[in-house]
């Protein structure tokens, strides 16, 4: 049981870098309201902010839901958003 804990924080604490790191770059290159956005999506992955929100609220998101949304808001950057067309305008740009 414990290993499926630190397994399921690692992948938690990924996603939450992950789209921290997105934020980042979209506040700086895009706008900054997707950035704020994202940053609030990358709250819920880090482990001692859901600890945090289960004490006030007495809930917490159920991984698979978290997976699922981490899911569709890597579709979301990479398919439709602004981020991934201002990369590949730069790529084409350079050769």
């Amino acid at each position: 049981m414990k290993n499926k804990n630190i397994i399921k924080n690692t992948i938690s604490r990924f996603f939450g870098i992950l789209f921290l790191t997105i934020a980042i770059l979209n506040a700086i290159l895009i706008h900054r309201v997707p950035g704020v956005l994202y940053a609030l999506f990358s709250l819920i992955y880090f482990p001692p902010i859901q600890k945090i929100a289960r004490k006030l609220f007495n809930f917490s998101i159920p991984f698979i839901l978290k997976a699922l949304l981490a899911l569709v808001i890597l579709w979301w950057t990479l398919g439709v958003g602004d981020l991934m067309e201002l990369f590949e305008t730069y790529m084409r740009t350079k050769q």
